[in-house]
């Protein structure tokens, strides 16, 4: 297990997306907390400590160390979410930690929801179990059967909304049979590839449904459902209340 998987939360300090124009240079000098940064689009950052070089683009997340100095430099504009924290000394990081992602599109969803969390105010431990999620997935991206399943993983990252997203299709990204393609789907992620599936898409709709004013068709829609029925059929089945309820709860 990676470092990361260390790591012990005792505070979130701050939840953001932090815009970094190309050819932004910025000198940081004793880092007061923690930071784990990601990138959902096409901006790069580089970060230079003791003359070693730390990139963070869409294809990483990187861990930014408490009381670390560090130069950095904007080599494409971009945004970067990042969750500043607070964590026990039992995480000894001194340096920044890069971690190569395979498929963004759930930290994206994780982000979205602390984001929320932190904006409306949400309790600190909300917002660390969605944090332990995020490194959770971080931690499991360096095992060998996840780096089997990268595939077809990156290809669910692009196509989770479409409604004929199939298992059949997965398994072929990852140029397996489909009988074997769930077997090890299940060991690494603990659940089928359809329950991820409804998982993640239910994962986003609940943003939506706190997020905006929009209608319970349109979030089915958006999520990739082919109707309300099995939306909402599906929406409590995994949350325990409807779509309706989950809203006005939210208000």
């Amino acid at each position: 297990m990676s470092e990361i998987g260390n790591i012990i939360i005792t505070e979130i300090t701050g939840v953001g997306i932090i815009p970094s124009p190309r050819g932004r240079d910025l000198q940081i000098r004793n880092r007061r907390q923690f930071a784990l940064s990601f990138c959902f689009d096409d901006g790069q950052v580089t970060y230079t400590v003791d003359g070693r070089e730390y990139v963070s683009n869409k294809q990483t997340a990187i861990i930014l160390p408490e009381c670390a100095s560090y130069r950095l430099h904007g080599d494409e504009t971009g945004d970067f979410p990042t969750i500043n924290f607070h964590a026990t000394e039992a995480f000894k990081a001194k340096t920044p930690i890069v971690y190569h992602l395979q498929n963004t599109s759930g930290y994206a969803i994780d982000f979205k929801r602390m984001l929320t969390l932190w904006n409306t105010g949400g309790a600190q431990a909300e917002m660390k179990s969605v944090f332990y999620s995020i490194i959770s997935k971080i931690s499991e991206e360096e095992n060998p059967r996840h780096k089997a399943l990268s595939a077809s993983m990156e290809y669910l990252g692009g196509n989770i909304f479409d409604p004929k997203l199939s298992v059949e299709e997965l398994s072929r990204q990852a140029n397996m049979s489909d009988v074997y393609f769930r077997k090890m789907f299940k060991k690494e992620y603990g659940v089928s590839p359809k329950q991820y599936i409804l998982e993640l898409r239910i994962r986003y709709a609940k943003q939506l449904l706190e997020e905006n004013s929009v209608t319970v068709a349109a979030v089915a829609e958006s999520c990739g459902f082919a109707s309300v029925y099995h939306f909402c059929r599906t929406f409590k089945q995994i949350t325990g209340v409807t779509p309706t309820e989950y809203a006005l709860g939210r208000s």
